[in-house]
């Protein structure tokens, strides 16, 4: 009986150790395919230089995402990695070419037609598998077949099919994360009937270089306080401030929100969610637009910024470009969670934004800081109205030192009165020093002429006013939405 016992008890230590081997060999495996990739991205990378170069700084930042991956083992970052790893996922060969070439047939019978079909539906959250795109492209088709007229789609024709064909012919042949974009750029091409909107994702069709890694720390020379990472991004998204502009916002475009958000946890829930299951990528984005989320859920940074986080080493550069990251995010994020909590934006990522209590109204006025000029935006865009509420009207052209420290700061205020209060304060001290912005500084515009924006935020109008007209801009103090 002894025996039999012993011989039972040494056949289960087997099967653990075989099991624990396994899990093991698992782990192992997947830290090697992430290194591989690494190695190959970086076996042109050259030595520093004084100013490291926007590919070099590409490569530093995968770099060190993958080593503090396998540095820091947990059930948390092997689910990041398996994710990375899915996130490099290619068609299989034998079905490119086929798919490719499915694409431009579809794209090739494009003309005018008068066959009623509703806008197609793209459900936001999740990446689309070859089959479901393909069979997107051809409703969206059909769509702008009725919606545009016969010249609009001949020029939308000819640039797919020439300008942008071997795009088209290798895009089933690119890694995931960035198909998925560019399956994003077409569709919308497709389903917009504003010019300005398809000429936009003309561009990002052009994108080529995306991180293979998506942002999961940031130190920002080492400073504890300025560290960027998940947990930061949902203690500053779930502050007092955040959660009032946010709350603001959505109700203007969800008149039933109280019914969906019955409290500051539901709306947390949210915010929670969208760190803990989805990513946020540098790409080398058109040189205009400074952020995008796609229908994935997944959000695209300005690349530069990474260019200046690894040159700029300054204490106060490092922090306005942290806020800059960090500010670009709350827009985004205005942007999901609205996508998120109406059921109807939900099933379908194409339906765009409408402000349910705008009757005549299409624009909302933004003030210059530091003249008597304002700046009008589109007030159906979501992310608009969100930043208009959170800048207090204000119009961020530059991002200066005194306005990042109190956006560094804001998880420590809890009064909204405060909040307007202080950054009054700070933009009137601003003015009065007559601040020359460098290129740090530039936010929303980059120069005359050009203006930076998420790629829906597109500026209507600049005009000149009165002091008096000028003072009278400033909705967010006004509110009863925005009292203490």
């Amino acid at each position: 009986m002894r025996n039999q016992k012993k011989g039972q008890n040494k056949r289960e230590r087997s099967r653990e150790k075989k099991e624990l081997n396994q899990e093991n060999k698992h782990r192992v495996s997947l830290s090697e395919q992430l290194n591989n990739k690494y190695k190959e991205l970086a076996n042109n990378e050259m030595k520093f230089q004084t100013t490291i170069s926007l590919e070099q700084c590409i490569l530093n930042f995968e770099r060190e995402t993958l080593e503090l991956l396998n540095k820091n083992k947990s059930l948390e970052n092997d689910k990041i990695q398996r994710d990375i790893i899915q996130s490099y996922a290619v068609t299989p060969d034998s079905l490119q070419d086929k798919l490719s070439n499915d694409l431009l047939t579809l794209i090739n019978k494009m003309n005018k037609t008068t066959k009623i079909v509703e806008l197609p539906k793209l459900p936001y959250g999740n990446t689309l598998s070859d089959r479901e795109f393909l069979d997107l492209v051809n409703q969206c088709i059909e769509f702008a077949n009725l919606n545009l007229n016969k010249e609009r789609i001949k020029y939308i024709k000819k640039r797919l099919t020439n300008e942008f064909s071997q795009v088209l012919s290798n895009l089933f042949k690119r890694a995931q994360y960035i198909k998925d974009l560019l399956e994003k750029a077409l569709l919308t091409i497709l389903t917009s009937e504003k010019e300005t909107d398809q000429e936009d994702n003309f561009q990002i069709l052009k994108i080529n270089n995306i991180t293979k890694t998506p942002l999961i720390k940031m130190d920002f020379n080492g400073k504890d306080s300025l560290k960027l990472d998940k947990n930061e991004f949902i203690e500053t998204f779930t502050s007092y401030i955040y959660l009032k502009k946010f709350q603001r916002a959505l109700k203007v475009f969800i008149p039933n929100l109280d019914k969906i958000i019955k409290s500051e946890n539901d709306l947390i829930k949210f915010i929670r969610d969208y760190f803990n299951n989805k990513y946020i990528y540098f790409a080398d984005l058109p040189q205009n637009v400074l952020a995008l989320i796609i229908h994935t859920g997944n959000i695209y940074l300005k690349s530069s910024y990474l260019y200046e986080y690894y040159n700029e080493k300054d204490y106060d550069n490092q922090l306005i470009i942290r806020e800059k990251i960090v500010l670009n995010l709350g827009h985004e994020l205005m942007h999901h969670l609205i996508r998120e909590i109406s059921i109807e934006m939900k099933q379908n990522f194409l339906i765009k934004s409408n402000g349910k209590n705008n009757k005549t109204n299409t624009e909302i006025k933004f003030k210059d800081k530091f003249s008597n000029k304002y700046i009008e935006l589109d007030c159906n865009e979501s992310g608009n109205r969100f930043d208009h509420y959170f800048f207090n009207s204000y119009y961020f052209e530059e991002l200066y030192e005194g306005e990042a420290k109190l956006f560094l700061d804001i998880k420590s205020i809890n009064s909204l009165t405060e909040y307007r209060e202080k950054l009054k304060k700070i933009i009137k001290a601003e003015k009065k020093k007559k601040l020359t912005p460098n290129n740090v500084n530039k936010f929303k515009k980059i120069n005359q002429g050009h203006i930076r924006r998420c790629i829906r935020s597109r500026i209507l109008g600049e005009f000149k006013v009165s002091e008096e007209e000028y003072n009278k801009i400033d909705i967010s103090s006004e509110s009863s939405d925005d009292k203490d």
